[in-house]
């Protein structure tokens, strides 16, 4: 910098002859332009003359305190053709290069002239204009194959030459003039400034890298397209995701095995995929599977089903340590799992998802098989009917390993609703279906089929406005292995459990019904020719009702098929009931 500043008048010569005085200000105009935003304020060009001037005083100490010594405004006096105190592109510079030759010239000489004579330190306006020459004499070196016409069409013309001569003449500092002006000019490759036609095309999309059949997800801006185009690349097996993903369309189906993990946790902030409440967020088509790790799918909708994933009949999904949160839709806000479809939950979070019909966390169609697995938890959803899950049509629903099912809400079957004869829902291994409001029945689970709660499992403390507070149900139902059902409650009969027909309940080994209350029947409703059996060491105890049937109530059979019984055996009890009638 101090070379730049410190340039000779040789030095000065050599440059404008190097080219002509419109090329040599437009590439000065980058290098002024210190944020380039296409102006140069007096800010910026005060900073660089600051620069500039420090380097100088270790070389010219006198130069510096010359009289003539030009200031920042005569620098952008040269150049503020308009006066608006900004030089811009599109206002000065259209002023230096309108009309021809000299008189775009004069006008520079013109504005420059009216302010002090500047001839002894006018190397410091153009000592930058070495920077320009270095750059324009790397551009020929870099671009031999330039045609002599273009070269040509850089020469300046013989009024520029006059007026740069008579630009010299009135600063005193002619000399030599007529030998730079004979050095040809280099030839430009490209524009030193972009035209604004160029500037504002827009930049596609960077290719989809695939290494091994791996693709990495992770600059945000192009993050949508490149998802995109990675679940509809046949050659992609897993797409790993180090952004989050706003959606502003759906994405392609799946439709083939496809394997998607998330960089970070789902618990943390990042690795995203938000539906922005405007389209599904993820659809497996039919004999699709996908497998997603730390995935947070979130904010989907639909106006028909599966609004965060949908799976198609017969397709598979695996999910592990993700969550589906924020989603609304008519069936399965969270999750819609199709005809034979498969869907496995592993320490994934089904939260805050809302239903306008069936299944405000998870639907399952016919024949599906829905399974909960190792501390998923499922909670804070809303639906109709099947608040948390639903299951149609001989759907199996198991909620295993310490899973939890809580704090959903429906008018029937908050927690659980399973709507076919013959279909089964297993809760076992220390899972929970707890704290589920129903408006009218079976808070915690409703059934028309079977229901199984084993291996320390337990339904507690669900409310509902009618009957079956803990759950409601036809089929068989198994309380076994240290299961409970207890602490829930009922507007109407069965604040444990309720059984619409006739039915099968076992209690055994060491379970139990305890502390549940309604208004008929605390622990048990079962209507006629049901048969209850208490097992090995198992007991109902500390019910409460306003009316009767504290522990219990059997309804008699009003016909000769069958009776209704109870049997308590090996050494099981029935104790600390109360009933208020």
């Amino acid at each position: 910098m101090v070379a730049l500043l410190s340039c000779s008048t040789e030095h000065i010569k050599t440059v404008l002859g190097a080219t002509d005085i419109f090329t040599i200000v437009r590439d000065e105009f980058n290098f002024l332009d210190r944020n380039s935003d296409g102006c140069i304020t007096m800010e910026e060009l005060v900073a660089v003359r600051m620069t500039l001037l420090a380097s100088a005083r270790t070389t010219s100490h006198r130069a510096a305190q010359e009289p003539g010594h030009i200031h920042s405004n005569d620098m952008y006096g040269m150049f503020d053709m308009d006066g608006m105190e900004l030089i811009s592109q599109r206002s000065d510079f259209e002023h230096i290069n309108e009309g021809t030759g000299a008189g775009a010239h004069r006008h520079v000489i013109k504005q420059r002239s009216s302010r002090q004579r500047v001839s002894p330190a006018r190397s410091t306006v153009f000592s930058s204009l070495g920077y320009a020459t270095s750059r324009l004499s790397g551009f020929q070196a870099n671009n031999q194959g330039h045609t002599s016409t273009q070269s040509q069409k850089h020469q300046p013309e013989a009024s520029n030459v006059e007026t740069l001569r008579r630009f010299l003449q009135t600063t005193g500092d002619e000399d030599g003039v007529n030998a730079s002006l004979q050095t040809p000019p280099p030839a430009l490759s490209t524009p030193l400034l972009p035209s604004p036609a160029s500037s504002s095309t827009p930049q596609p999309n960077p290719p989809l890298q695939i290494d091994d059949s791996v693709t990495h997800i992770s600059d945000a801006a192009y993050a949508e397209a490149h998802l995109a185009a990675a679940i509809d690349h046949p050659d992609v097996a897993t797409i790993v995701l180090h952004t989050s993903v706003i959606l502003s369309a759906p994405l392609p189906d799946i439709q083939r095995h496809l394997v998607i993990r998330a960089s970070c946790l789902s618990s943390q902030a990042g690795c995203e995929i938000d539906g922005g409440g405007l389209v599904r967020i993820l659809a497996v088509a039919e004999n699709g599977t996908l497998e997603a790790y730390g995935l947070v799918l979130k904010n989907g909708y639909s106006a028909a089903d599966g609004s965060g994933l949908h799976i198609a009949d017969g397709s598979a999904v695996y999910l592990r340590d993700c969550t589906i949160r924020s989603c609304k839709g008519a069936r399965g806000a969270a999750v819609y799992a199709g005809v034979a479809a498969d869907l496995t939950l592993e320490k994934t979070s089904i939260v805050n998802n809302t239903a306008s019909n069936a299944g405000g966390g998870v639907f399952g169609d016919a024949g599906s098989h829905l399974k909960v697995l190792t501390g998923t938890i499922v909670s804070f959803n809303s639906a109709v009917v099947g608040g948390g899950l639903y299951g149609r049509g001989q759907a199996r629903v198991t909620v295993a390993g310490m899973s939890v099912v809580s704090a959903n809400v429906a008018k029937t079957g908050a927690g659980i609703y399973q709507a076919s004869v013959g279909s089964i829902v297993t809760v076992a291994n220390h899972s929970r279906i707890g704290s589920n409001v129903a408006e009218e029945d079976g808070a915690g689970l409703w059934s028309l089929g079977d229901v199984k709660l084993t291996g320390q499992s337990t339904v507690n403390a669900n409310v509902a406005g009618n009957n079956g507070g803990g759950l409601w149900h036809l089929g068989y139902l198994t309380v076994e292995l240290s299961s409970a059902i207890s602490d829930n409650m009922a507007g109407g009969f069965g604040g444990g459990s309720f059984c619409s027909a006739e039915c099968t309940i076992v209690v055994a080994n060491r379970s139990g019904y305890a502390r549940n209350t309604a208004e008929q029947c605390g622990g048990i409703f079962a209507r006629e020719a049901s048969s209850v059996l208490l097992d090995n060491m198992s007991s109902i105890h500390d019910n409460v009702v306003d009316g009767s049937g504290g522990g219990a109530c059997i309804l008699p059979t009003t016909t000769n098929t069958r009776g209704s019984n109870m049997t308590v055996s090996a050494g099981s009890g029935i104790a600390g009931n109360i009933a208020v009638y």
